[in-house]
C-alpha cells in the first residue's frame, strides 16, 4: 500500500512534499481553538510561573535572565530583587544568576525550587496550549514533549496516550490506523493537557518547598 503524503510528512520522508496538503495542514491549526473552546490560551511569555519552570528545566540560561528581568519590569512586574537582576552586568552563567533569580522569583510569589516533574508539567501544558492556539506544529510538539521534557517516561495517562500515538505515526502504513485518525486523537490529547489546572498539576506532582522562604 502506498504511503500517504501526510504519512510521509510525519515520517519526514518527503522527497516530493505535497505543498497543497502541507498548506491544508497548517491552515487546520487555526481551527483547533474553535474545536476546543474551553482550552485556555497559552500563558504570556513573561508569566513568572512559566519562567520559573523553564529555568528549573534548563531552558533558560543565566545570561538570559537579565533581559527577562528587564522585560518583566517593563511589563509591570516589580520587586527589589527583580530590579537588582535587571541591573546586573556580571552574569556569565547559571551559577552567577542563581541567587538573583531565586530572590526575584520568591518576591514575585513563585516557589523557586520547583520539582522537575512539576516544572515539566507546567511547560507541557504551555506547549499543549500553543498547539491548540495554532502556534506549534502538533507532531513536532509531541516529540519534543516526549523526548526533551519527559525522556520517554509518561507521568500521566494523557502523556502515555500521546507517546503511544507518537510511536504509531512511525509504524509502516500497512500496520498503523488511518493517519487522520491518529492526528485527530493527538489533538484531543493536547486539548486535555492544555486544560490542566494548577491544582491538578500540583496533585500529580507537588511543587518542592521553596527553601528560600
Amino acid at each position: 500500500m502506498a504511503k500517504s503524503p501526510l504519512y510521509r510528512l510525519f515520517r519526514r520522508i518527503v522527497p516530493e512534499r505535497d505543498d497543497q496538503l502541507l498548506q491544508l495542514k497548517l491552515d487546520g491549526q487555526n481551527m483547533y481553538a474553535e474545536q476546543f473552546p474551553d482550552a485556555p490560551l497559552p500563558n504570556p511569555r513573561l508569566s513568572p510561573n512559566l519562567i520559573a519552570a523553564q529555568w528549573i528545566l534548563g531552558d533558560l540560561h543565566g545570561e538570559d535572565m537579565v533581559e527577562i528581568a528587564a522585560d518583566l519590569l517593563e511589563a509591570g512586574y516589580d520587586s527589589p530583587g527583580l530590579r537588582r537582576l535587571a541591573a546586573e552586568n556580571e552574569i556569565q552563567n547559571r551559577a552567577d544568576a542563581e541567587p538573583f533569580v531565586a530572590r526575584a522569583l520568591r518576591e514575585l510569589g513563585v516557589p523557586y525550587l520547583l520539582s522537575k516533574k512539576y516544572a515539566s508539567l507546567v511547560v507541557t501544558r504551555h506547549i499543549a496550549r500553543e498547539v491548540i492556539a495554532g502556534k506549534r506544529e502538533p507532531y513536532a510538539a509531541a516529540r519534543h514533549i516526549e523526548i526533551v521534557l519527559w525522556n520517554r517516561k509518561a507521568a500521566t495517562e494523557e502523556l502515555e496516550c500521546l507517546f503511544g500515538l507518537n510511536d504509531e505515526f512511525e509504524w509502516e502504513a500497512e500496520e498503523q490506523r488511518y493517519v487522520h485518525i491518529l492526528y485527530s486523537e493527538q489533538i484531543e490529547v493536547f486539548a486535555h493537557l492544555a486544560s490542566l489546572t494548577d491544582d491538578q498539576i500540583a496533585t500529580i506532582a507537588p511543587a518542592t518547598k521553596d527553601f528560600y522562604a
